[in-house]
């Protein structure tokens, strides 16, 4: 890693902390919800650690829903999305946030093979937390979305799955909902250039057909809702995005929030009535699938 790209990275995460402190100020954890903390599914220490959201007292085997959280692969956490996340099971969900671990220590496709062992934890620990397998959701924003997308088409479709070197568990992947995503890595402008740079590297053509993974979105791909605002510096992926998934015959809806001074993911910020409303329109799509 260059010198320019230390300080790039040093400078993301200096803003994006201060920012995500701010929005976060004063929130503390639902009395109605269960936390089980810091629980670990790889050998990475902290960085392959999850935390199980349920609500109190609930009784039986519930949806899961798993969380991948965004942060351009070289920043954020499950802390920065525990608030976010406890919304969805103050709505009747299981819910698994967890850490993957950053670039420059790891590059594409990690985060979607440690995903994977994410899915392989919850499929082990299904009657331990009382996980529904056969309903399980995932949501993602920005990095995370587009970790998310690209695990979906692992699940949703097997030759890709042996392309990225993964064997998916036994579960039901219902639907997704991708907020400010990325979903195509080789056609990103020049505004998330230098993310591409760290994370896939000087040389992003040796990953070969792992790159392609659009391409492999098939009607087998779980029902997708996209999300995205007129300020969101991602916006311009919700449409082709849109395209690949009607084009390939998969249920999806897409909805743009709020206006020029809304900004990128700002769902994420459960005190603000856009917010509380995407969010109220995320469940709802989700819980649609569950069977």
């Amino acid at each position: 890693m260059n010198l320019k790209q230390r300080i790039f990275i040093r400078t993301f995460n200096k803003n994006c902390t201060k920012n995500d402190a701010k929005r976060d100020a004063g929130l503390t954890v639902p009395e109605e919800i269960d936390v089980f903390k810091d629980l670990y599914y790889g050998k990475g220490g902290i960085e392959n650690s999850l935390d199980v959201y349920k609500p109190k007292n609930a009784e039986g085997r519930l949806p899961l829903l798993v969380s991948c959280h965004g942060g351009g692969y070289i920043y954020g956490d499950k802390e920065l999305y525990s608030f976010y996340t406890m919304e969805f099971a103050k709505a009747g969900f299981a819910v698994i946030n967890f850490n993957y671990t950053l670039a420059p220590k790891i590059t594409f496709p990690n985060p979607v093979i440690e995903t994977n062992e994410v899915l392989k934890w919850a499929a082990d620990n299904a009657e331990k937390y009382g996980f529904d397998l056969e309903n399980v959701v995932m949501i993602g924003d920005s990095a995370g979305a587009q970790i998310a997308s690209q695990y979906a088409v692992c699940v949703s479709n097997p030759e890709y799955a042996k392309i990225i070197g993964i064997e998916v568990p036994q579960f039901r992947l219902r639907a997704l909902s991708l907020g400010c995503g990325i979903y195509s890595l080789s056609t990103e402008g020049s505004n998330t250039r230098e993310i591409e740079k760290i994370y896939l590297t000087k040389d992003p053509s040796k990953f070969g057909d792992m790159l392609k993974i659009t391409e492999h979105i098939d009607a087998n791909y779980p029902p997708s809702f996209l999300i995205s605002s007129p300020g969101d510096f991602l916006v311009k992926n919700l449409d082709p995005m849109k395209k690949v998934l009607e084009d390939a015959g998969v249920e999806c809806k897409a909805e743009i929030y709020g206006d020029e001074q809304t900004y990128h993911v700002f769902f994420i910020d459960i005190r603000s009535e856009l917010g509380k409303k995407c969010n109220a329109d995320q469940i709802e799509f989700l819980k649609r699938y569950l069977v």
